[in-house]
Formats: C-alpha cells, structure tokens, sequence
C-alpha cells in the first residue's frame, strides 16, 4: 500500500510539474502540433499622406535585412511622422524622410547597401549619395524614394527594400503636384503618420478570367479573358475597372459593322493623362467577337491605353497594328449587334448616349475539357 501511495504521490508531483506556471487547477496546455507550419509574418509600412490617403508597402528582410531594420526601427520611433515628400519628379519617383525637407539632412549614419532588386513601378528604395564620395553605395540612413515608372537606369545602384501593395494611385497624385525648379512641392505633402505592422507576405491574387458587362437598359455582354495569354493587359483593365472607371460611362465610338469602344477618359483624368505603360501581348487574332485594348494615339510607344473595345466582325487588317485581344465574347453579341447600329456624331459617338453601367469580373474554375 505504500508502495502504491508513493507512485500516486510521484504522479501527481509529475503533473504539477508539466503544469505552466498561471495554468488554471484542471486544465492543460494545448501545443502547437509538432511539424505544422507557423505563418511567416514580414514588416509592412503604411504611410499616412495628409489629404492624400496611404501607401502600404511590403517590406523584404529576407532581402535587405539591414536597411529594412534601420527603416523599422526609424517608424517605430515615430522618426517619419510629419516629415515630408520632398523631391517629386513625376514618371520618375517621390522622395521622402529628409527632416530638414532639402534632400540633405538626417542621422549622420549609412547604411550598407544590399542590391538586389530591381526598380520597378512601386518599388521602395533608399536614397543615397553619388558614387564619387559613396563608392561602396552605401544606403541613406533615412531617405527613400518610391518608383513612380520604372527607372532600370537605377538597376544595380539603389538599394531596394520593399513594394508599394497598396496606394499606387496615392503614389500617382502625389507624382503630378506642383513643384518648384527643384522638385520641391509648392505645397507640402506631408507624411502625418507612418507605422510599422506585422503580417503575412503578400501573395498574388489569380487574375480574373470572366467580364460581364452591363449595359444600361440594354442588357449584359459576357466575356471569357484570357488571363494567360495576356496577363499584363488583362490586369490593367481589371484593376481600372475594379476601381469603377467604366461605371456610368459613355460609349466613346461605334462604327458600324466593325467594332464598338469603350471611353477610358475617366481613367486618363484619375493618372492625370499619363497612366502606367502596358507592353503588347500578341497571342490572338481580332474576330468577331474579340476583346481588345485599344493602343495609345502615338503608335511608337510600347503601351495600351485605358479603354477597350469589341470587334462585331473579323479584323484581319487590325491584326498587325498592335492591339491586345484581352477575351472573347460568350454570351452578349446580339447587344452588341443592337448598339453596332445606333445612330452616331461626326465623331462617330452614339447620338443618344450609350452607358455602361458597371464592369464586374470573377475568377472561376476553368471548366474541365471534354
């Protein structure tokens, strides 16, 4: 029996034991289970841009670990907050995290580069001084600047830290303020908060692959995209129309027979007539039928504009002009074949007005091959 009281006694000492410290009488610890993955959170910056809205940008330690620890370190202190844009070039970049708000002030410190990454649209990267007096390109211990367009002259030079997720068309209105012969805004844009959070890594969302779109009064159009064909094209018209570009706009032209166009004024008038470039993706011919984007007015440049159209026939002689079929009509043609005929200006837009009342898109599982 003693035996047997001392085994008990041994137990419930074991248990005690095993017990975490504030643990409630009668309850255990529950444990990660062993070998399941733990979400890997990476530093996000928002920036707070007085009468502006925010930009959010991913931070990548995996990258420039020691530029992104001196810019955490900076937010967290609330080094940033009131500081302002100070340089803004537009279709180059904006520049910020000066004190003195000249471009040469800040902590008497740098940072060692880490070049890696490319200067794309929405990149985040530390400013720094020139190659005669900085040749190992050492970080700025404050200043960065956000890529307004793409800028490869910088490839290689500039330490990138992280990518604008969210607010590029903050980044956009910031880009075309008034400024002064150096850059400087006439009006101070001014950084009222900037902080610091963990979260997960951004992860791509898949491209919509169906367009419906909505014409008032005379029904709805259906498109299948083709999100992998044309990625680039199709993830700018989503994204515009996305933020409402298309709603309760005007038909732009109809020709009869040919095709019918959509206005992308809105969308000219919201990036100040300089929206981002989209290169050309040539994978499919224009027949009836076909979704296209409609290219920019000066054929040598390497961009699509905002707005697209619908072919109500065959288009060989377009084929080789430099237009982007983004989809094909499934469901719709004879809406269109109705407007292909309505009664149009000198500028062959519709007399009586033809609006689209919205643009909506999904991304669906592709339907099994028979």
């Amino acid at each position: 029996m003693k035996k047997l009281v001392l085994l008990l006694c041994l137990s419930v000492l074991s248990l005690a034991l095993a017990q975490p410290a504030g643990m409630p009488a009668g309850q255990t610890a529950v444990t990660a289970t062993a070998g399941a993955p733990q979400p890997k959170l990476e530093p996000w910056l928002t920036i707070d841009v007085k009468d502006f809205g925010k930009i959010v940008v991913e931070l990548f330690p995996d990258v420039a670990p020691l530029n992104v620890k001196n810019v955490e370190t900076l937010a967290a202190k609330g080094f940033y907050n009131g500081l302002t844009f100070h340089r803004v070039i537009e279709g180059f970049m904006i520049q910020g995290g000066d004190p003195t708000g000249t471009g040469s002030g800040g902590p008497e410190y740098t940072v060692p580069a880490e070049i890696k990454l490319k200067n794309v649209r929405g990149a985040m990267a530390m400013a720094r001084t020139g190659d005669q007096v900085n040749p190992k390109r050492a970080s700025s211990s404050c200043q960065f600047y956000i890529v307004h367009k793409d800028a490869p002259f910088l490839d290689g030079a500039y330490t990138v830290i992280g990518m604008t997720r969210e607010g590029m068309d903050v980044v956009d209105k910031i880009a075309a303020v008034p400024r002064d012969d150096a850059d400087k805004p006439l009006t101070p844009v001014v950084m009222q908060k900037v902080t610091i959070e963990m979260r997960e890594p951004y992860k791509e969302q898949p491209l919509p692959n169906l367009m419906t779109i909505d014409f008032r009064g005379l029904g709805a159009v259906k498109v299948e995209l083709y999100p992998a064909d044309a990625p680039r094209n199709v993830k700018s018209i989503a994204d515009m129309a996305g933020k409402g570009m298309y709603d309760s706009v005007a038909l732009q032209e109809v020709v009869a027979g040919k095709y019918i166009q959509s206005s992308g004024q809105r969308c000219q008038a919201g990036c100040s007539g300089n929206c981002p470039p989209v290169a050309g993706e040539y994978k499919h011919r224009l027949v009836r039928g076909s979704v296209a984007v409609g290219i920019a007015s000066d054929l040598r440049l390497p961009k699509n504009a905002c707005a697209f159209f619908f072919c109500l026939s065959d288009q060989p002689n377009l084929d080789s002009v430099g237009y982007t079929v983004i989809g094909q009509v499934t469901d719709g043609m004879p809406v269109l074949d109705k407007i292909g005929k309505v009664k149009v200006d000198d500028n062959r837009a519709p007399k009586t007005p033809i609006l689209i009342d919205k643009v909506l898109l999904e991304t669906a599982e592709p339907k099994p091959q028979q």
